[in-house]
């Protein structure tokens, strides 16, 4: 029943003659239905589609005239498709009061069919930091997309000297990686996403105002080093003495020259109580052990 319903809406559009993009499409569109020419309102509606570039306010407002224009030439599928398109976009919008059956009845149709979805979201999931020059791997996929509108997604990462954009078309769920140019130096980024129709008309976006993503990059050379504050809060390192080993030379022990002085000390003054009556002092030799 969905793909069937998505099929009729893509044929309806391409049997429409071709349109360039016109930023005025819309409300040339406008104009013709408040005029009452209604056959030439639907086309000019469907170029607006067809052109792309708008954003999800005026998709709703195309959206909503399509279906009542459909349903008015007598085109219940058609309708329905759109409307179905119109409550992904915003759940909350009705036909005007007083409409006739023949939209009312299709649009009923699309509310009984998407139930208690949620309006169309896109949800992105991405890293919170890199290391410096690393390939960056973002995933999205789209909620509430009853209509199958969702056909790609532009994704931006954006830093204080610009940013890199990269694009993939297709069916939902969505991988996107960034190439290693993209964080070749340590910083913030900023990760931004749009979520496109097959016109390039944007249906969400992600990554802006209260919903903003940050990715940090990072240098792994410096991330395990301690900081200046760190080290200053470090206790001074104390110097204990020397100590030998089997390894190491006697000589070098303070303990042994202290020994030594002590021996040799005693040595002397015993030598000298020893020849306190003789006219000259003899000293004979010292024998000196080592502890």
């Amino acid at each position: 029943m969905h793909g069937g319903v998505r099929i009729t809406s893509i044929a309806i559009l391409l049997a429409c003659p071709a349109a360039r993009a016109d930023p005025d499409g819309r409300a040339r569109a406008a104009a013709l239905y408040e005029r009452g020419a209604l056959s030439s309102a639907l086309a000019a509606y469907e170029d607006a589609l067809r052109a792309g570039g708008d954003d999800r306010e005026g998709l709703v407002e195309i959206y909503l005239h399509v279906g009542i224009l459909r349903a008015g030439s007598r085109d219940p599928e058609g309708a329905q498709a759109a409307f179905l398109a119109l409550l992904d976009l915003d759940p909350t919008r009705r036909p005007p009061a007083g409409s006739s059956p023949l939209v009312t009845a299709p649009f009923e149709r699309a509310l009984e069919r998407r139930g208690e979805a949620p309006a169309l979201r896109l949800a992105v999931a991405a890293p919170r930091s890199v290391a410096i020059g690393s390939a960056v791997e973002l995933r999205a996929r789209c909620l509430g997309d009853e209509a199958g509108l969702a056909a790609g997604v532009r994704a931006v990462l954006v830093g204080r000297n610009g940013g890199t954009s990269v694009v993939t078309h297709g069916a939902p769920p969505f991988t996107l990686v960034f190439p290693p140019g993209a964080t070749d130096r340590a910083g913030d980024l900023q990760v931004r996403a749009e979520l496109l129709d097959e016109f390039g008309s944007v249906l969400d976006t992600a990554g802006a105002g209260a919903d903003e993503r940050i990715l940090r990059v990072v240098d792994p050379t410096f991330a395990g080093a301690p900081s200046r504050r760190a080290r200053s809060r470090q206790p001074a390192r104390r110097i204990s003495p020397a100590r030998t080993d089997d390894h190491g030379s006697a000589l070098a022990s303070p303990w042994l020259w202290g020994g030594v002085v002590v021996i040799v000390g005693t040595a002397v003054a015993a030598a000298l109580i020893g020849n306190a009556g003789e006219d000259r002092p003899h000293f004979g030799p010292v024998e000196v052990a080592l502890p």
